[in-house]
Formats: C-alpha cells, structure tokens, sequence
C-alpha cells in the first residue's frame, strides 16, 4: 500500500511539473507573440494590404494631380496663345470673328497661324493630343452645319522621347502636310460639336478668369475610332471678352495607361481614374493603369462596387472580383467629382490572407514545438534523475548512485545518516528489552504470585481515563506530562492513581511498573 502511495505521488509531482512548465511555456509564448505583435512584426494582414494600397493611392493621387494641375497650366498658356492669334489676325485684317464664318480662306489663313503654337505646347505638356476649336464653320450650306467646327486636333502618333511623330486627326489637311503632320486615319474637316464633350457649356457660357474656367471631360471615345479618351478644355476668349471657342489637351487611354504606370510590389495592381463619385463609376467611364513593366489587366465591362464601407471595399466587373479603396480630389474648380480608385485582384487578395495566416500558425507552432522540447529537455536532464533517485531511494538509499545533483546526493547523505543514527536507536532499544527481560525473570521470584495474579485481574476492572493514565505511565511519562495530556488537575490525577493502586492490589508506581514489566515479559514469551 505504501508502494502504491509514493508511486502514485511521484507521478503526480511528475504531472504537476510538467503542468506547471507547459503553463509556464505557454505564457512566455503568448508574451512573445504578444510582443511581436506590439513591436509590428504580426499585422493583421486585411489592415496591411490596405494600408499598402492607400500608400499606393497616396503615389496615384500626387502624380495625377500634380500631372492634371501641369495640364491646365499650359491649357492656360495655350488659351492667351491661341486668343492672340485670332486678336492679330482679326485687327490686321479689320474683321469680327463672325466673318470667319463660311470663309475657307480666312479660317485657312488663322489656323496655319495657329499651327506652330500648337505643336509647341504639345511638345511641352504630358498628353496625347491638343486641339483647338473655334466656334465657326467653312460652310453654312451643308447638313448640320450647325454642329460642325473648323480648327486643328493634333495627335502623337509614338510616345518617343522626342515626340515629333504627330497626327492631324482634325483640321484643313493641306495645312497638315505643309507643316509634316500626316492625317489620322480617320481625319476630318471639322468637329462635330455634340461629339465634343463641354463644348456648349464652355463656347457659349465660360466662367471667367481663365484660371477657374477649365474644365476636364469625361472619358469618351473619339468618334470614328475606339480610343477613349479624356479632354482638359479651356475657353479661348478675345481681349474684349469674346469667346472664339475652346482648346486644350488630350489625354488618350494609352497614354494614361504608359505616363501613369505605378512602381509596386504588389503583383498585380489596377489603378483608375475618372469622373463621378466611388460609388457611382463604372470602368468604361476611367481611365486606367498598372504596374511599371509589370503585369496588367484592366476591368472589362461595368465596374461596381459590391460592398464595403471606408477602408478597403469589393469591386466586380463581367469577369473579376477586386479588392480596393477609392478617393475622391478636386483637379478643378469645374470638376467636383473625380475619383481614383486602386485596385488588387480578389485572389490575389485572397491568397496573401492565407499566407500572412500560414505563416501566423506555423511560427506559433514553432514556437510551441520549442516550449515543448524545452519542457522534454528539462524532464530529462532535471526531473528523470530526480525520479530515478526517489525510486533508488525506495530500493536501498544507502547504496543509490550518485545523481550529479548536488542536493539530492546530500539528501542521500542526510538519509544514510539518519539510518545510521535510527540503527543505533533500535539496537539500543533491543539491548534494553533485553536487560529488562533479565531484570523481570530475576525478579520474578521476589514477586507475591498472589499479588501479581491480583494486578493481572484488576486490569480489567480499569475506566478507560484509568487505561490510559496506566499507559502513559508504562511510557515513562512524568505527573506533569500527563496532567498537560489529559488536561487535568493534580488532585485529579491523585484521585486516579489512589484507584489504580486499590484496584491492582499495589501500594506504589514502581511496584505497578514492575507487575507491568513481569506481564509484558510473560506475554513475550507465551
């Protein structure tokens, strides 16, 4: 039974320990995590890749205003230019702008004049194209004069370095070839003025000073071709107030696609811009853009937005599903609403959520694979020797191994010296047994056997407080000692003693001890 004890208690301190280390482990674990956590080493990956997506709108944002606010600088010096020309023209030649109308010769004459400064600030601004159109037509006579312009719209053709390879996509063709620039494919005349966004509202009612009245299109494609395009118009306004038309610049899909490409570490990246409020565009109203030498795949179809509110939101078009934010800024004072919208595909999405997961969950199982073998490592170098030793100690301690734990082999020590010191005890004790069974037997002739056989019957008629005061006595307990164990009074004690030496038949406590010595004896040898 005493086996089954100390087996079933040392695998409970066994138990317990390694409890106690796993605990342990398991706190350090949660501190260092915790710590990791706290110093940005784990990140909540969703928070991560938003915060990497708005710090690419950040760069989105800066290079489209800064690139738009250049553009409309430039509409500005375009605008007084070409308004000089047709001031000049019209003073030297004592003329209104009304009389260009139906006049091939005079609107000839104004937009060879206008040529070279055209071209100058096409060279000079970020864009695809600049144009200027009047408000007057070669012709009347014809059908839907009304809506038809003169004026000139030149193109790049390559985004060169140089950027001298241009198209005249509209205006007088001659004027074209003179001054080396080849017609579009799909060159005309004159403008349609309801196929060019902003033209009514800005040839007919402009916001002076020029500076508020720009305005940027929508994104619309070039009639007769499938380029889509945005336009920066400005009105072009005579010294006395005179609105001869509208000019600016062209920002084609192509050329936002290349001049506004992002440098990303994000595999895949779409960025748009365009007019309208996040909620309300759709990918054939934006203009849109990629990764520098990167992969890109703008949206097909209608872009809408699916659901998220601040932060990061969900997008799909006919094919996709995205992961993005949107912003909204002000490119001009006609222009409320524009907005930028920077976009990852879902998937992409998708799998950097399992990875930072992944990741999570396999550092913090190596972590606990360490705790673990830490824990092992400390059983076995720590707590199987002192197992080892408790078991030896069960065997034989005196002979147990040393342990190489300093305090458990000076608890072997201490044991064997206490053996040592219990062995003398018990031999002593045998020695005296022995001297008391000699005194008895010698004794035993000078004892009355009708005295002894009267001790031996008053045994029996004995109280049980009387029992045990006869005890304490064959103990060797003193008057004190047993007045302090049973808590009684020395007249109490009196009172006992004077009925244990009536009913054993003696006169004294060393008679009583003797008769006791002379029974324990016989007993022993019975």
């Amino acid at each position: 039974m005493m086996l089954r004890r100390t087996a079933h208690a040392e695998k409970s301190m066994y138990r317990k320990l390694v409890g106690y280390m796993m605990a342990l482990a398991l706190l350090l674990l949660a501190s260092v995590v915790a710590g990791l956590f706290f110093f940005g080493q784990f990140s909540d990956a969703k928070k991560s890749i938003y915060e990497n997506l708005d710090l690419q709108m950040d760069f989105f944002e800066k290079d489209v205003v800064s690139h738009y606010e250049s553009l409309a600088y430039m509409g500005i010096l375009l605008s007084e230019d070409m308004a000089d020309v047709l001031d000049r023209y019209l003073k030297e030649n004592d003329m209104r702008f009304s009389d260009l109308e139906n006049s091939g010769e005079h609107i000839y004459a104004v937009e060879k004049l206008m040529v070279e400064p055209l071209r100058q600030k096409l060279f000079q601004a970020g864009c695809s194209g600049a144009f200027v159109l009047l408000d007057t037509t070669v012709n009347t006579s014809v059908e839907n004069a009304e809506l038809s312009r003169s004026g000139l719209y030149f193109q790049v053709n390559e985004y060169n370095a140089e950027r001298q390879n241009m198209l005249l996509y509209r205006g007088i063709s001659e004027i074209g070839r003179e001054s080396g620039i080849m017609p579009h494919r799909k060159w005309r005349l004159e403008y349609r003025s309801d196929a060019f966004p902003g033209f009514d509202r800005l040839a007919k009612s402009a916001e002076l000073p020029l500076e508020r009245a720009y305005y940027f299109t929508e994104v619309f494609t070039l009639p007769g071709t499938s380029e889509r395009a945005m336009l920066m118009e400005i009105p072009v306004v005579s010294a006395n107030g005179t609105i001869y038309g509208l000019c600016g610049f062209e920002i084609s899909a192509a050329y936002f696609r290349n001049i506004f490409a992002q440098s990303s570490k994000l595999q895949r990246l779409i960025c748009l811009a365009g007019t309208g409020t996040p909620a309300s565009v759709s990918s054939i109203d934006l203009l849109s853009t990629g990764i520098k030498d990167g992969y890109y795949f703008p949206p097909s179809g209608v872009l809408r937005r699916i659901g998220g509110r601040g932060g990061l939101a969900s997008y799909a078009d006919d094919l996709m599903k995205y992961v993005g934010t949107a912003r909204s800024i002000s490119i001009s004072p006609n222009n409320p609403r524009f907005t930028l919208i920077v976009l990852m595909p879902r998937d992409d999405f998708d799998r950097a959520i399992f990875r930072n997961t992944l990741q999570l969950v396999l550092l913090l199982l190596l972590l606990l694979a360490f705790a673990v073998w830490c824990c092992l490592l400390f059983s076995r170098r720590y707590l199987s020797p002192i197992i080892l030793s408790l078991e030896q100690m069960k065997t034989d301690a005196g002979h147990a191994k040393a342990s190489n734990l300093q305090e458990i082999d000076n608890l072997f020590a201490f044991l064997a010296e206490k053996d040592k010191a219990h062995e003398k005890v018990l031999q002593d004790y045998e020695n005296a047994q022995r001297e008391i069974a000699r005194l008895a037997y010698s004794r035993m002739k000078e004892v009355d056997p009708d005295n002894y056989e009267q001790f031996l019957a008053g045994l029996g008629s004995l109280t049980p407080t009387e029992k045990e005061i006869f005890d304490l006595y064959l103990e060797g307990k003193g008057t004190k000692d047993i007045m302090e164990i049973e808590n009684i009074k020395e007249s109490t004690l009196r009172y006992h003693n004077r009925n244990l030496y009536s009913k054993l038949g003696i006169n004294s406590l060393k008679q009583m001890l003797r008769y006791a010595a002379l029974m324990k004896h016989s007993d022993a040898g019975d």
